[in-house]
């Protein structure tokens, strides 16, 4: 699990009011064994990011990961409880949403604001794949797929 690293990429951004709170209790109940609960605590925090992503006009850092990092955890925590499926549905969320603000980005400052999600997400996909698979041996021909590479 990458938690580490998706912390220190939202730290000292300006995240929306109780976002903090709920992505640090579900990393706590997560770390505790209790993927279910993580995953309620990472759709509270999401919730939140979505309204702050919604509300931000134009285009921020920290709005769009309010929402990546919570995508992320809920990943971590589907995979915890063995639920690969969901996990894959969550990934594949945070995917069309970094990728439909990358392709939207039409200036440098747009492509900047967009950056540190896009890293975040190919800096953590290698492993999440990599656990998807082990949980479901049939996914490795879906991440195969040429639409990937």
């Amino acid at each position: 699990m990458n938690r580490a690293s998706r912390k220190r990429n939202v730290t000292g951004q300006d995240m929306p009011d109780g976002w903090v709170f709920w992505i640090e209790s579900g990393q706590r109940t997560l770390l505790a064994g209790n993927p279910q609960q993580a995953c309620d605590d990472f759709h509270k925090a999401l919730s939140l990011g979505y309204a702050e992503l919604d509300a931000a006009a134009p285009l921020s850092e920290p709005a769009l990961l309010a929402v990546v990092a919570p995508l992320l955890n809920l990943v971590d925590a589907y995979l915890e409880a063995g639920r690969a499926e969901m996990a894959l549905v969550k990934l594949s969320r945070c995917t069309e949403l970094v990728a439909r603000q990358w392709s939207q980005a039409t200036t440098v400052d747009q492509r900047l604001q967009v950056q540190s999600a896009r890293d975040l997400l190919l800096l953590e996909w290698p492993q999440l794949e990599r656990r998807m698979c082990r949980l479901r041996p049939h996914f490795a021909a879906f991440f195969s797929a040429q639409v990937w590479h």
